[in-house]
């Protein structure tokens, strides 16, 4: 039986395109889910996210609905 990932660093693009560097976020599993994967979200909740599969994960908008620019997700232990 595969182990549930409960943790996801999730890197995230900046907004200014001249600042290289992606912003990370810890993102925690939650009980909700969307479109049938669990849904993953930062302390805050202002980060909410699925994860499509191995390293791709999709920003989820304030209705729940997965955005189209997919970002990288890495499972943190």
């Amino acid at each position: 039986m595969d182990a549930v990932v409960q943790r996801y660093a999730l890197l995230l693009p900046t907004e200014d395109v001249m600042h290289a560097t992606p912003r990370v976020v810890v993102v925690h599993r939650t009980p909700d889910v969307v479109g049938g994967l669990p849904v993953y979200e930062d302390p805050d909740g202002a980060v909410r996210a699925v994860i499509e599969h191995l390293g791709v994960a999709r920003l989820l908008d304030t209705y729940s609905v997965p955005t189209e620019q997919p970002v990288t997700a890495v499972i943190l232990p």
